[in-house]
């Protein structure tokens, strides 16, 4: 078992030098052969190393697509592996199957306290709903990336921009609303009142 541990982690050095060397094959099969080994108590870095090489290339997709769906199960809290098959699901032309991943990614970043992964992944996920014309999907991954990243103000305006285009004014009256609480800039505050006005004036 020990040498079988020396073996794997040599392998895995070895595929991190041909990945930096840009030599992908080498790699893959050095990642490949070291997660064969099952000498690993925890794989799961060396499967986050193949899934994200294996994204690069259509040739590799049935694999990854497979590896990534059997760490879901090994590793539900894991983000990487939903981070893949969102990818995949790109390549594929599948826009709403890949929002679903990249909404999984981001319940998996929050649950593990990355609240900035969260957000990013939540806010990736809206863009691909979105695509795929699933409009409450993309809203519920906005306000998702909203609650984690309330600072980021791209984030608040494409939320107000989805509201506004569901016509949900409830909520984007107390979007806007929060965010003229708290903005500092006169500017922007003054621009965020006069948006919040207009609201105001189609509900009359």
């Amino acid at each position: 078992p020990v040498r079988a541990l020396i073996a794997a982690h040599e392998l895995t050095r070895a595929g991190d030098e041909a990945m930096r060397a840009g030599q992908l094959d080498d790699a893959m099969r050095a990642y490949r052969a070291a997660l064969a080994s099952t000498a690993l108590a925890d794989p799961l870095p060396l499967v986050e190393r193949i899934l994200a090489l294996a994204v690069t290339r259509s040739a590799w997709h049935a694999d990854a697509d497979e590896l990534a769906r059997q760490a879901t199960q090994r590793w539900p809290e894991a983000a990487a592996p939903h981070q893949a098959l969102a990818a995949i699901a790109i390549a594929r032309g599948d826009a709403v199957v890949a929002g679903e991943h990249l909404r999984r990614a981001s319940e998996a970043s929050a649950a593990a306290g990355e609240v900035v992964a969260a957000a990013a992944a939540a806010a990736a996920a809206a863009t691909w709903f979105a695509t795929g014309h699933a409009a409450p999907a993309a809203i519920a991954a906005l306000e998702a990336a909203h609650r984690f990243r309330p600072d980021v103000a791209s984030v608040s305006q494409d939320l107000a921009t989805a509201y506004r285009d569901a016509d949900r004014l409830p909520e984007l009256i107390a979007l806007l609303s929060s965010r003229l609480a708290v903005e500092l800039d006169r500017g922007a505050a003054a621009a965020i009142a006069l948006d919040l006005a207009a609201v105001y004036g189609q509900r009359l």
